[in-house]
């Protein structure tokens, strides 16, 4: 009887390694670490395209649920900073961040 329990846990253990690796080889494929066939790619962009398709309804859900219907999120757009710093003068761009050190540096080359 012992025998056979063994050769029962070693069955289980050898299936839930098979399992392991095959979802191992997919996430690497996913990530395109392994080579993928043509027909495994579009099985992969599928998915994704589902798991985005749902995401989207989702996060509409969870808009409705907040009442932002018709708020646009702005709070990390950063970019009219920049363009705002931008267009008063090029230098005006590293005043903040990196002071004098590099503007007397531009100047002195310019």
């Amino acid at each position: 009887m012992e025998h056979e329990e063994i050769e029962q846990k070693l069955s289980n253990i050898e299936k839930k390694q098979d399992k392991i690796l095959n979802l191992l080889t997919k996430i690497a494929k996913t990530l395109h670490l392994l080579p993928v066939s043509e027909k495994e790619e579009r099985e992969i962009q599928i998915q994704q395209r589902a798991n985005f398709a749902m995401q989207a309804k989702v996060n509409d859900d969870l808009d409705k649920m907040e009442n932002k219907e018709g708020k646009v999120d702005t709070s990390h757009d950063l970019s009219s900073i920049y363009n705002d710093i931008a267009e008063q003068s090029p230098e005006a761009v590293y005043e903040d961040v990196l002071g004098a050190d590099i503007l007397s540096g531009m100047k002195e080359e310019a």
